[in-house]
């Protein structure tokens, strides 16, 4: 995910918030690149996500993309989890699993995105 294709990650998170699903997962279980502009619409999708109380995760369990996340500090904004299911598992313990995915949250799969 890179400048060319940034947008659309802001614009799908955009759409489901819209949807009204309170919890957003982004899977980057199959993404293999990631530039600044592909963390700046993360940070947007986070920013979308906190401003109508909805939550965001990242599953992620890619050496390079954590460590991108480390050095830029963003592993300590987003709810990071190394798969979907752990994801999905962190929203049910954190009480809004009437809300999460295995009753329809999405889950962004980056590949699809970008």
């Amino acid at each position: 995910m890179d400048f060319a294709n940034a947008d659309r990650l802001t614009s799908v998170v955009s759409d489901v918030l819209e949807a009204g699903h309170p919890d957003v997962v982004l899977d980057l279980a199959e993404l293999d690149f990631m530039d600044s502009g592909g963390l700046g619409a993360m940070v947007a999708a986070w920013k979308a996500t906190r401003a109508v109380g909805a939550s965001l995760q990242v599953a992620c369990d890619r050496r390079p993309l954590l460590q991108m996340l480390r050095i830029t500090g963003l592993i300590k904004v987003f709810a990071v989890q190394p798969t979907l299911a752990a994801c999905l598992s962190a929203a049910r313990a954190a009480g809004s699993a009437s809300r999460a995915a295995a009753l329809g949250q999405p889950a962004l799969r980056m590949q699809e995105v970008g």
